[in-house]
């Protein structure tokens, strides 16, 4: 039986090959994306280990906020004053203060250098040489009005020692002199972002606070161990303080690393997922029809002796070496996704600095183990279907493929649909922990359902679908017409893998254009401003100093001014964003729907609350929360106000007066501008234009500007989607292209018989073109319904976060609905060739 599988093979060589390409492709997608992701991880955990090289001991506060992004925490900064005391502990040998921040570094051109997504970083001067990353390539450490930036930002910038440097801080405009420039270790900047250092001092005064560091790094004296040292600290620090060891604080940032990759690679992971899930069914359908062309030939192995289980190992090894071949190919492939995907970083401004490419065995094995799951799972049935032919009736003539519509068929398919919509609907509105898993279980359940119940549908829909057909070829038309409706089976399963791309892509679509129509419809409704002055900034790391909204106060142009900020707070134990507002004019700039108190009302000592927050918690006005800050640690909040509106994004409001003490950063995120009467728009955005001119983050706009601007990143979002989800597409059409192929051998003599009678090349190539262009119709419009219905669940789920309209893309899914008309006609083209070659005579032979 292992020497007939494998000449059966090797006597298929191109049905073994497009059998594998589904394979290859998730697999490769699958390996490239934990390749990448082991390869970034330890290219970071080298470079944590490099900057805490020399650390014997680190001080900081113990007061950390918990962030709502993976990985992510605030912590509160430490009095300058403790350094003396350190230093006067027995075997410390030095200590290093600790200032780190942001500044935007602007360029020659006026513009703020940047390098992609790559954060501006900001930090002090290191005296201690073994504490010290950074290395001099020219110039001198910084003193006074200097900095020292990074070598790449000055071959981007223009800039030498001793050219004067505009920045920009939390402290307002600084213009500055290159004291000297450093590389980063052996890179000319730390992951291409920009980086500004200072002295202590100036340090303290412009990215952070005066008399504050975010800690201090000891370096403890020879025969002196990490432990001991930290350990002979500790009783000198105060409370709110803590000493732990350099390699503590090492794996701590490789877990938080970790961590935050995390979302990146499940994001990835996701799509590898629905390549692989998409290429069960192509793999389910290869072999079915297999199975279906080697009846006779099981029939007589049957016949001569073998038993169900060797007929059915026969077809289960086939897969195993497929799928064993094809799962390695993919991990070559996946090697060189994961250069792509590095690549594709490096474009968006995160650059990895040059190191081998990681391949552990537990990554690579887990993406060989789910090739090989796939493809052992997908044959099983059509395995089991080739055991229970009996070897007298194999040997007759029958039907390749004798399913049908049954009760069974209809009561089972509806069933698992029930339970993935149920699923999904339970993950998205019943706010459980595990809602995503729930989701994603849902959806994978539900299409399993829909593709169960295919076969029922086919026939009616492919009779429809394939109407214009024949209406438009003829005899062509009609016969494939009658081809798609006489196996409803193998029409329903080979669109089921082009359900699910469309589907993903339906639901997509629906999602991002519900999404974009809600943000413009709250832009209309609440925002009351005329001119933004905007940062440019979602992350709240950087902004806009706050020395600019007092600057724009003094325009006699301007009769509002109302500056935004956003950071985080850790209520219950968990993060939660937080806005600051001026509550004297935040309600002249945008109507957040106070539905109790009033926003007014917020002072130093208190907070408003989102309505739907309030709802979920149980809080009132007048009730005193418990909040976290990064700064202060607990304190109690008093509830003043209780709003609606969500628009700007946070689930708590404080006034500017709270958020002084608070947060250790201090930038406006946005400031909101009206024009004072009798000045028109076009004059007031000049006066404003130029009172921003020295800030080179600050961009104005009008609130149509502003709107459209907000919508971009839906658009690039829908993007990155599409280009995800254009994989497991791919994978549906390699599956109509191999159905339709191996859908030849099954009826050579039907297509002798009709070239016999008189049907040109060129009409049988038609006819394959058409029903082509017909399952592939079929795949998409059952893609589309089931998506829409995707899209509105999701749609509906989100509503308390202000997704609020719901808005189907007519123009986009019919440009889906003709590609995929288009697409079929190409996935034709190779089987249409192959049905035209065919031997009339050899054809009327087969038996």
């Amino acid at each position: 039986m292992f020497r007939a599988t494998v000449k059966s093979l090797w006597g298929h060589k191109l049905r073994f090959v497009l059998t594998m390409v589904a394979i290859i492709l998730g697999v490769g997608f699958m390996s490239g994306t934990l390749i990448f992701t082991d390869t970034i991880g330890k290219t970071f955990d080298d470079l944590f280990s490099t900057t805490t090289r020399g650390v014997d001991a680190l001080v900081r506060s113990t007061n950390t906020v918990k962030a709502q992004g993976p990985g992510d925490e605030q912590r509160a900064m430490i009095d300058d004053s403790i350094l003396g005391r350190i230093r006067a502990v027995e075997g410390v040998a030095s200590v290093d203060p600790q200032v780190g921040g942001v500044a935007l570094l602007v360029g020659k051109d006026g513009k703020v250098i940047k390098n992609g997504q790559s954060p501006p970083l900001a930090f002090n001067w290191s005296d201690t040489p073994e504490l010290n990353v950074f290395t001099l390539v020219s110039g001198n450490p910084p003193h006074g009005d200097e900095v020292v930036i990074d070598k790449g930002s000055a071959q981007k910038g223009g800039y030498v020692v001793g050219d004067p440097i505009p920045l920009i801080t939390q402290a307002g405009p600084q213009t500055m002199k290159v004291a000297g420039i450093v590389k980063f270790g052996e890179v000319d900047s730390a992951l291409g972002a920009t980086t500004a250092l200072f002295d202590t001092a100036t340090a303290q005064r412009l990215i952070g606070k005066p008399g504050k560091l975010n800690g201090a790094a000891v370096v403890g004296a020879d025969r002196v161990s990490p432990d001991d040292l930290v350990d002979r600290i500790r009783p000198v620090l105060p409370a709110g303080e803590e000493a732990i060891t350099g390699a503590t604080y090492t794996q701590e940032q490789q877990t938080t690393l970790r961590e935050g990759l995390s979302f990146f690679s499940y994001f990835l992971l996701a799509f590898a997922g629905i390549s692989l899930f998409v290429g069960c069914f192509y793999i389910y359908n290869t072999f079915s029809i297999i199975v279906a062309q080697r009846t006779k030939e099981m029939a007589l192995l049957r016949a001569v002796g073998a038993s169900r289980g060797q007929v059915m190992g026969s077809v289960m090894l086939e897969a195993a070496m497929i799928g064993m071949i094809a799962s390695g190919l993919g991990i070559v492939f996946g090697i060189f996704v994961s250069g792509a995907l590095r690549g594709l970083l490096a474009a968006g401004g995160f650059a990895i600095p040059a190191t081998g490419t990681v391949l552990l065995p537990q990554s690579l094995l887990k993406a060989f183990g789910a090739g090989m799951l796939v493809t052992i799972a997908s044959a099983t049935f059509p395995a089991w279907r080739a055991s229970k032919v009996a070897p007298i009736a194999a040997l007759r003539d029958v039907s390749l493929d004798r399913a049908s519509t049954s009760v069974a068929r209809i009561v089972a398919g509806s069933i698992v649909v029930i339970i993935g919509m149920a699923s999904l609907l339970l993950g998205l509105f019943a706010g459980l922990d595990n809602a995503i898993a729930l989701v994603a279980f849902g959806a994978a359940v539900t299409f399993l359902g829909v593709a169960a119940l295919g076969p029922v549908i086919a026939r009616p829909v492919a009779g429809v679908l394939g109407w214009p057909a024949r209406a438009l070829s003829g005899v062509t038309g009609g016969i494939a017409r009658e081809n798609a409706m006489r196996n409803p089976k193998r029409t329903a399963s080979t669109a089921a893998a082009l359900m699910i791309g469309v589907g993903l892509v339906a639901c997509v679509a629906i999602l991002a254009s519900s999404l974009k129509a809600s943000v413009a419809r709250t832009f209309d409704r609440n925002f009351r401003t005329d001119l933004i002055v905007d940062s440019g900034d979602f992350t709240g790391m950087t902004g806009l100093s706050p020395e600019l909204a007092d600057k724009l106060r003094k325009l006699t142009e301007l009769s509002l001014v109302s500056p935004v900020r956003f950071s985080q707070v850790e209520v219950d134990g968990k993060g939660k964003f937080i806005l600051g507002v001026d509550p004297a004019t935040v309600s002249q700039a945008i109507d957040m729907e106070v539905t109790g108190g009033a926003i007014d009302r917020l002072d130093a000592d208190s907070v408003a609350v989102y309505e739907q927050t309030a709802k979920d918690t149980g809080v009132k006005i007048g009730d005193t929360i418990k909040m976290k800050f990064p700064q202060a640690g607990d304190q109690p909040m008093k509830v003043v106000a209780i709003y609606k509106r969500q628009d700007l994004g946070g689930e708590y409001t404080l006034g500017l007066p709270a958020w002084k003490d608070r947060f250790p950063n201090q930038f406006d995120y946005q400031i909101y501008t009206k024009v004072a009467p009798g000045v028109s728009v076009a004059a007031a955005r000049d006066a404003v234009s130029k009172a921003t001119a020295g800030y080179a983050n600050a961009t104005v706009l009008d609130l149509a500007e502003l709107k459209q601007k907000q919508l971009e990143p839906f658009d690039a979002m829908l993007i990155m989607v599409y280009a995800m989800l254009f994989l497991a597409i791919i994978i549906a059409l390699l599956g109509i292209v191999t159905t339709l192929g191996l859908s030849i051998y099954e009826r050579t003599r039907e297509l002798g018989l009709l070239r016999a009678v008189g049907m040109s090349r060129a009409q049988m190539r038609a006819t394959v073109r058409w029903e082509s262009v017909i399952i592939s119709l079929f795949g998409t419009l059952l893609g589309i319904v089931v998506g829409a219905f995707f899209g509105w669940a999701i749609v509906k789920a989100l509503y308390q976060q202000g997704v609020e309209v719901l808005q189907i893309p007519v123009g986009q899914l019919v440009i889906v609905t003709i590609f995929a008309a288009i697409f079929g006609v190409v996935a034709a083209i190779w089987p249409a060739r192959r049905a035209a070659k065919l031997d009339v005579l050899r054809s009327l032979a087969t038996e």
